[in-house]
């Protein structure tokens, strides 16, 4: 009979939470010139979207996320209708469970980064934070924003006793920049009769 079936995928990203001083050097000073740039064009501001912002600051995500996608000539994750309603339901669901982190980097008053992410909840040994889904604005991309969002995250992680960032799978080039350890990754083939079957019980 078919049975469940372990397998190895791709592996994963994960690097130390620290602050901004411990990051590799060629990160930090392109960090550095990055945002002293972009203050002297106008107000920078880092923000952590609550209950009450975590939809506003999704949907400026997704209008990012979707305006690369499409420059690209493809559908990004959100091009799915259906995936598009799932998250918005979800987001404030997590939002209120204390395990969204929907972080967002504003300049001159318009929004040109956020990033994603979901955090292991307070109490759990050697958390993580998960960063799912980063974007930014095209308009803004010579401040390199996605870079300074990422670096505010890591920092403000680091305070709140997150130990590990995981930037999960996948080859992007900012990953290597950020000297990121593979960390591998297992999954489970289900077969299909198998998915809604009754959970067995223990025999007395």
């Amino acid at each position: 009979s078919p049975r469940v079936r372990p397998f190895f995928t791709d592996n994963r990203s994960r690097m130390p939470a620290g602050p901004a001083s411990d990051l590799p050097r060629k990160v930090a000073q392109n960090i550095v010139n990055r945002t002293n740039r972009a203050r002297r064009e106008g107000p920078l501001e880092f923000s952590i979207a609550g209950t009450s912002t975590c939809m506003s600051a999704f949907e400026s995500l997704v209008a990012m996320h979707n305006e690369r996608w499409q420059q690209r000539g493809q559908a990004g994750i959100f091009h799915d209708p259906r995936v598009l309603a799932w998250h918005r339901e979800a987001v404030p669901l997590l939002a209120r469970r204390g395990l969204l982190r929907l972080f967002s980097l504003s300049h001159k008053g318009e929004t040109i980064a956020a990033i994603y992410c979901l955090a292991d909840p307070p109490g759990r040994p050697h958390r993580s934070l998960y960063i799912y889904i980063p974007a930014f604005s095209l308009r803004s991309a010579k401040l390199s924003p996605g870079t300074l969002l990422l670096a505010h995250a890591v920092d403000r992680s680091a305070a709140e006793g997150i130990q590990t960032i995981d930037l999960l799978r996948g080859n992007e080039q900012y990953k290597t920049l950020w000297q990121s350890e593979p960390a591998p990754t297992f999954g489970c083939d289900v077969p299909r009769q198998h998915r809604h079957a009754e959970p067995r019980r223990e025999k007395d």
